[in-house]
């Protein structure tokens, strides 16, 4: 589902230690402290995360800049992974809640946050479930029918 009013982030492409990388302004806080995101060319794993600081942009930042965030920028954990929806839009999926109490959590204690990186769009939480138990179908499934 495609939101009409939705406006493309600011994305620039980085070539760091032999491979492509897409980076995107993910979001913006009301502080103006920003999330730079970098996805491999390829789709291989790999993201990574990086903040961006009061009047720092990636439009704005020469490409030696965009490497030295690259190499501070943090690899995504293990409750945090990148899916694409049927659009080709990319988001980050983060588990919320006692994920690590595995079997005998509380299904109202947790839930799964996505935020669009691609685009401007509402972020959606998927209460009751862990990105860890869905595959990228289940995922993009269930964030299709909260968008609806």
């Amino acid at each position: 589902m495609t939101d009409k009013n939705s406006s493309v982030h600011p994305r620039t492409d980085l070539d760091c230690e032999g491979v492509g990388w897409c980076v995107y302004e993910g979001w913006r806080t009301d502080s103006g402290l920003g999330l730079a995101y970098f996805i491999r060319s390829d789709h291989a794993p790999g993201d990574r995360r990086a903040l961006l600081t009061l009047g720092q942009s990636i439009e704005s930042l020469k490409a030696s800049e965009l490497e030295v965030l690259w190499s501070e920028a943090t690899e995504l954990t293990g409750t945090e992974r990148r899916v694409v929806d049927e659009q080709g839009d990319v988001w980050l999926a983060q588990d919320i809640g006692p994920v690590w109490s595995e079997g005998s959590r509380a299904t109202d204690g947790v839930g799964i946050h996505l935020r669009c990186m691609s685009k401007t769009l509402p972020p959606v939480l998927l209460r009751g479930q862990v990105s860890t138990s869905l595959s990228d179908g289940d995922l993009i499934q269930a964030l299709e029918g909260e968008r609806v």
